[in-house]
């Protein structure tokens, strides 16, 4: 909920000054590495209950889920990812068993709470903590990766957010419309409908394509522009909508939002480096690999 993303905001705070330190004290380095992938893995930590301590193993598992839908991984590799599969349910299900016996923290604790109440069992309380694993931790590192890459390659961005710093969150939603984590997501036709001027029979499936959607020039003014003063900037597609919209949404929102204000704090110029930027080979996830960036 909204209030209770708003109690994280000082424990964020404190999390993203302490992981820029180092490449502040460099002058820069690789940002994904050392901010992007590992701040959504300790926040989806602290939000499920599990050990701060084990962010670390969070941040690994939830990039392998990923991995095994980029559809450029070849069967050694996808071999070798399913006993980390493996080993993240047994991990969760350690942290289950764990609530209920002693009790727990977080998404952890209420699930073995419902499990006490007989609301739900342990299979459903597992594969629930698995999907958000799996879904908060690689798309909010891409959401914080192709926020700071857009923001050092769009002209004059930078200055206009340090005169303008209200205008930070339409630059992030704007961001996110552009550059939505997930490249699409597959859906089954439950009834007989049309989508458009195409028939669909029940069983048909369809594949959602975030970046065209955000991009329909029927919905969205000259829906390629970096546009930080759109009436409606939130009216994109890139967290789903209606029944799947995002759960964590607010959460991914506030953690690039301060990742962008303790920047502009700490620095009086932030730029690509010499290492540039890469993305992860992947039909499934828009992820950078890199991202340097030089402070000045």
């Amino acid at each position: 909920s909204g209030p209770a993303v708003a109690r994280m905001e000082q424990a964020v705070t404190d999390a993203v000054d302490a992981l820029l330190a180092p490449l502040l004290r460099a002058g820069g380095g690789e940002a994904m590495a050392s901010v992007a992938n590992p701040l959504p893995a300790l926040v989806v930590s602290w939000v499920l209950g599990f050990p701060a301590a084990d962010a670390g193993k969070i941040m690994v598992w939830g990039r392998q889920g990923g991995d095994l839908l980029h559809g450029t991984r070849d069967a050694r590799r996808i071999a070798a990812l399913l006993p980390e599969t493996i080993a993240l349910s047994a991990y969760i299900d350690a942290q289950i068993d764990a609530a209920c016996a002693h009790g727990g923290q977080g998404m952890t604790g209420h699930l073995a709470q419902m499990i006490a109440e007989g609301a739900t069992d342990r299979l459903t309380a597992r594969n629930i903590l698995l999907v958000l694993v799996g879904a908060a931790v690689e798309t909010t590192m891409s959401l914080i990766g192709n926020t700071l890459r857009l923001l050092v390659e769009t002209p004059g961005m930078e200055a206009r957010l340090r005169a303008e710093p209200g205008l930070i969150p339409a630059f992030i939603e704007e961001c996110t419309r552009l550059e939505s984590p997930f490249k699409g997501h597959y859906r089954v036709v439950r009834r007989p409908s049309r989508l458009g001027d195409v028939d669909l029979e029940a069983g048909d499936r369809l594949m959602l394509l975030w970046a065209s959607a955000n991009r329909d020039a029927r919905a969205v003014d000259n829906p390629d522009a970096l546009d930080l003063l759109r009436p409606n900037p939130r009216k994109h597609l890139a967290y789903g909508h209606g029944l799947h919209f995002c759960l964590g949404a607010a959460l991914a929102r506030q953690e690039v939002r301060v990742v962008l204000e303790r920047l502009f704090a700490q620095t009086d110029r932030i730029a690509l480096g010499d290492g540039g930027w890469a993305l992860v080979p992947s039909l499934f996830v828009r992820r950078l690999d890199r991202l340097d960036l030089r402070f000045g």
